[in-house]
């Protein structure tokens, strides 16, 4: 039987894990989202990791308390992350899931917000919500199958704004 579970990061040591998952997985990495190489651009693509793991643990409101973030553990191996936000409304935001492309398309994604939506209900939140970036192309067919996978999952379409797509699924 396969042990499946979400482990609290830590640590903004453990970033390193995350940005390694991120470029290997062509998420969120620096020459996918901005067009220039990082070997040629090396001390912009270092500030871009500081940036990432910056925002990843304080959040874009500078208030760390609202911000979980879970690595995705399968039999003890690191597989994915995902970042969990509750800011005290009544919803539960999930801003990022990742499962590293060995562990796609199993059924990992739909438990990880199987227990995302176990969570939400849990802390009394009458529906969970994910954001879709819409505003860098090279993302955009990818970000549209990721709204079909979500649609699948029972999320719907709610609002379009800061260049991202907000879907929420009713619990």
């Amino acid at each position: 039987m396969n042990c499946f579970e979400l482990q609290k990061i830590k640590s903004e040591e453990e970033w390193t894990i995350i940005n390694d998952l991120n470029e290997r997985n062509n998420f969120y990495d620096f020459e996918t989202c901005t067009g220039m190489d990082k070997v040629k651009y090396s001390l912009l693509y270092e500030s871009y990791k500081k940036g990432q793991k910056y925002y990843s643990f304080n959040g874009t409101d500078k208030r760390p308390e609202f911000y979980t973030n879970y690595f995705v553990m399968l039999n003890n191996k690191i597989i994915g992350y995902v970042y969990v936000t509750d800011k005290q409304e009544d919803y539960l935001w999930v801003s990022l899931l990742l499962i590293d492309k060995d562990y796609q398309r199993q059924g990992y994604g739909k438990k990880v917000m199987m227990l995302c939506e176990m969570m939400a209900r849990e802390l009394g939140k009458r529906t969970i919500m994910v954001d879709l970036d819409i505003s860098i192309d090279a993302y955009k067919k990818k970000k549209n199958d990721l709204f079909k996978w979500y649609a699948s999952q029972g999320y719907n379409y709610l609002k379009v704004a800061f260049g991202q797509l907000f879907l929420e699924k009713i619990l």
